[in-house]
């Protein structure tokens, strides 16, 4: 199923999106957009089930970021596992 592209925003306007990880642990990512540039918190991963074989990773949803790829400005990191 193809998602329309959300409107325009207007100047000064700050648009959210959350693409995943809602509700959930793992895969978390919330776009921000605002004047024609993007920033990223976190993308997170979750790691599969004994259910999903051959699954190495299971990531958000990038389809949003890869339609406006030229307005990517930066992704912060919350927190990170070593």
């Amino acid at each position: 199923m193809e998602i329309s592209q959300p409107p325009a925003l207007k100047p000064g306007v700050l648009r959210v999106i959350p693409l995943g990880g809602l509700g959930e642990i793992g895969r978390n990512m919330t776009v921000f957009e605002l004047d024609e540039k993007i920033l990223i918190v976190d993308c997170g991963v979750l790691f599969p089930e004994e259910t999903q074989p051959g699954v190495d990773l299971i990531l958000p949803d990038l389809g949003y970021l890869v339609r406006t790829q030229p307005f990517f400005t930066s992704q912060l990191v919350d927190q990170a596992l070593c």
